[in-house]
């Protein structure tokens, strides 16, 4: 029985009742309550599904962002470009052996971007104390307040001093691009062309030469990751620089780390501007990742400021 249950938890959209070629499944408390099980399952498991082939698409097929924003995507029945994304990232995250089966995988996304020891911690206090994803999100909350630049200092925007974008100048020769910026930051940054967090840059095009200093909150900082190795494996993006914290635990550090071509880990921190044009100190120090072809221009600019692997 519960084969043929599950096989007809599928394709609901193509009959009229889920019960339908199901006798007695309405009507019988163990079938009923076999049905709700499996119903619980399938929750709990879809996104890890849709990560898995999200991150199966291969490289010979196209541009599978391309696809996502199709209206022929968009006509279908298939996830949402986002989705599709956040899945990934969270599927990323989580090997086989730290997914806790009685969480949902919303849970899992979480603390997907929390140091590793931290993220199994809240997931142990999770699955002992019953705890909801409302309940994990207030918990990551109070223990620091997440910033869209500097996590774990304040609510307030800060942003990149100019002798490190003058040094991303030197080394790309202009700023084509800004994906996560607003008209504050491009009083120093003065890209060419930049996306604020209202145009969504996940969802324009990138070209040329880029400057990303990324929201530093899951699973954004996760997404933008991703979207810059890809567009600079297509050679749609030129060369890029990134400003990240020095999260070597994470894994989105490792995706970025695969696909730079060399990484300057600064000596100390970086003391980062406020609106009033104040210095502030985060509470972690920085990266700087380089994706390009002038690894001698980069390490001549950023040698000042750290050491380069």
């Amino acid at each position: 029985m519960s084969a043929e249950v599950a096989a007809n938890i599928v394709p609901l959209r193509r009959e009229p009742s889920l019960f339908d070629g199901l006798p007695g499944a309405a009507s019988d408390l163990d079938n009923w309550l076999l049905l709700g099980d499996l119903l619980g399952d399938a929750e709990r498991n879809i996104g890890w599904r849709v990560g898995e082939w999200w991150l199966s698409f291969k490289p010979a097929w196209g541009d599978k962002e391309a696809f996502a924003q199709s209206p022929e995507w968009r006509a279908s029945r298939k996830p949402a470009l986002r989705t599709c994304q956040n899945a990934a990232t969270t599927y990323n995250a989580f090997e086989n052996s730290r997914r806790r089966e009685k969480l949902s995988f919303t849970h899992h996304a979480e603390v997907a971007d929390l140091p590793q020891d931290e993220a199994d911690t809240l997931l142990d206090r999770a699955e002992a104390e019953g705890l909801s994803t409302r309940d994990l999100r207030d918990i990551i909350a109070n223990r620091q307040v997440f910033n869209h630049r500097a996590e774990g200092t304040g609510d307030n925007e800060w942003f990149t001093p100019p002798q490190y974008i003058e040094a991303a100048r030197r080394v790309m020769g202009t700023i084509d691009l800004d994906p996560a910026s607003n008209p504050v930051a491009q009083k120093i940054v003065g890209a060419d062309r930049f996306y604020t967090k209202y145009d969504d840059g996940l969802t324009q095009p990138w070209a040329g030469t880029v400057w990303l200093n990324p929201p530093y909150s899951q699973p954004l900082i996760g997404l933008f990751v991703e979207r810059l190795a890809a567009e600079f494996a297509s050679g749609r993006v030129s060369s890029a620089i990134m400003l990240t914290h020095n999260y070597t635990d994470t894994a989105w550090f490792h995706a970025a780390e695969k696909g730079a071509t060399l990484i300057c880990f600064t000596r100390g921190r970086v003391k980062f501007i406020d609106d009033d044009g104040q210095e502030c100190a985060p509470t972690q120090g920085q990266a700087f990742f380089y994706f390009g072809p002038e690894d001698d221009v980069f390490r001549e600019a950023f040698l000042p400021f750290g050491f380069i692997r």
